[in-house]
This record gives structure tokens, C-alpha cells and sequence, in this order.
């Protein structure tokens, strides 16, 4: 029988992976260095998949930008020592990828988030070998929504857009598989209700990647 997909690309922080502790605790610790006070808006706003500085500018009482810079700046530097440690695939995850990667399915990952510390995470516990490509903030001229990363893991992979799936857990996620061309799946890993509101299209919404199997 033959596949639908040649690819399977899917974000990485709050899809494949939970950091949510490392981002709280960086967020604390960036704040507290510059003698600002960081008060934590709840797990579902880490998930709607905005970058680091935009997360800053909405969750301050600064409105200067340059603050905001300074704040991202030192997260990045917190980071940089806790972010791997702190981090941790979601349960199904592994099991999940390994199945797909055996069923013959490029895997990639197209993410807002830094491909150096994906990467950092995944050599550290052994998952690297598991993905064919891994686009991160740095690769992109334009972040998720718009459609360069996942256009960009589509060419390193060799396939086209109507032959890969897009897998994320956010409506950004969502746009960036419309703009890319790509089928998309939202995930629900906490229960938000980020999908209810937002005017998208979409194969199905799961709550694990168990799930994705019967979507293939």
C-alpha cells in the first residue's frame, strides 16, 4: 500500500517535547537579572508558538524594545546552561518517531525555537539520528508563520508540499502549513483551546502522537 506522505515534519517544543520548566525558569532568571519582576502567565500562553521576543513584549511591564532585547539576551544565557537539562520528550514521542521512521517516513523538525539547541537536546540523548533534517530560528528569514522553514526542510528532504505533513500544536503552526502548501495536524498536549478560536484547516486534532497512525 502505498504512502500519502514521504515526509513528516513536526515542531518541536510542545509537540515532540515539554520545556516548559526551562522557559519559566529562564524567563525568571533573565527578568531578575536586569532587577525586573517576571510573573508567570500560565503554561498555555508558552504554547502558542510566538517567538521569545514577542513572548517578552506581551508578558512586561517594559515597553521599551531595547529592554525587551536586553531580557531575550540574558534568557538566551540562562539558556544556554538549563535549557537540555530541563527539557524532556513527551512519553509518546520516541516511540512514535521510531515507528514512523521505520514505516519509511522522512522525519524533520521546523521550529521557532533555536536549531543549535534542538540539536544540543536530541545529540545529548541519542534521538538525533531519528530526523532527516531539523530547521530552527536561525535558518529562517521569516519565523513560522510564514512558510520558509518548512519549505526549507521539504527541499532538504526531496519531496514536495502535497507529499508532507506538517504536525504542530498551535493555529502559527497551523498557518505555516497553509502557507507552505502542507496537510496539517494540530496536537493538544494540555487540553488548550487554542485551535477552537482560530479560523484554520486541519486533518484532525490528537492529543498524542499514538494517535497519528490512524491519520496516515
Amino acid at each position: 500500500m502505498s504512502k500519502k506522505y514521504d515526509a513528516i515534519l513536526f515542531d518541536f517544543d510542545f509537540t515532540l517535547a515539554d520545556a516548559s520548566e526551562g522557559i519559566e525558569h529562564c524567563l525568571v532568571q533573565a527578568f531578575k537579572a536586569l532587577d525586573l519582576e517576571f510573573v508567570s502567565p500560565g503554561m498555555e500562553h508558552y504554547t502558542v508558538g510566538i517567538t521569545m521576543i514577542e513572548f517578552i513584549a506581551r508578558h512586561s511591564d517594559v515597553t521599551d524594545p531595547d529592554i525587551h532585547e536586553q531580557i531575550r539576551l540574558k534568557y538566551m544565557e540562562f539558556a544556554d546552561g538549563v535549557m537540555s537539562d530541563m527539557t524532556k520528550l513527551f512519553d509518546d514521542t520516541h516511540k512514535s518517531l521510531l515507528h514512523l521512521k521505520d514505516s519509511g517516513y522522512k522525519l524533520g523538525v521546523v521550529s521557532n525555537k533555536y536549531r543549535f539547541r534542538i540539536e544540543e537536546y536530541l545529540e545529548r540523548n541519542n534521538y538525533i539520528h531519528l530526523f532527516d533534517t531539523i530547521i530552527g530560528m536561525e535558518d529562517m528569514a521569516n519565523p513560522k508563520p510564514a512558510p520558509d522553514g518548512i519549505l526549507m526542510a521539504i527541499n532538504n528532504i526531496g519531496t514536495s508540499a502535497d507529499r508532507s505533513l506538517f504536525i504542530g500544536d498551535n493555529p502559527i503552526d497551523a498557518g505555516a502549513a497553509r502557507n507552505a502548501g502542507t496537510d496539517f495536524i494540530g496536537i493538544s498536549r494540555f487540553g488548550h483551546k487554542h485551535f477552537e478560536s482560530a479560523e484554520i484547516e486541519f486533518l484532525a486534532i490528537i492529543q498524542s502522537l499514538e494517535e497519528l497512525k490512524s491519520h496516515l
